[in-house]
């Protein structure tokens, strides 16, 4: 019995800490992080006719009002492949595209 009051206890905090302390932005710029990582995957797979010559790393991203810039490692980055990052990111994750601008940047 103590055990479970300890747990539903557990995950209240837990549901509290989500809804109260993380604002749209956070949850936003999550969902951007998620989105491009699994693009820069899906390029390096070829999917749905993706290609890019040289394998793409993700090494992160950089937010400053509204814009997001997403960082890539790459010898080079072709235009379709820099789009579709930019696009699935968007449209996998509903982000918003009038709020929010996005852009895709070789390190």
């Amino acid at each position: 019995m103590i055990l479970l009051v300890i747990m539903l206890l557990s995950l209240v905090s837990i549901y509290h800490f989500l809804n109260n302390d993380l604002n749209e932005n956070d949850r936003v710029l999550d969902k951007i992080d998620v989105g491009a990582k699994t693009a820069v995957s899906l390029v390096n797979s070829r999917y749905n006719g993706t290609y890019n010559k040289y394998t793409i790393s993700y090494l992160g991203m950089k937010y400053n009002d509204n814009n997001v810039i997403i960082y890539v490692s790459t010898e080079q980055l072709s235009n379709q492949s820099r789009d579709f990052i930019i696009n699935y990111t968007y449209n996998s994750q509903k982000i918003n595209r009038s709020k929010y601008t996005i852009t895709v940047e070789v390190q």
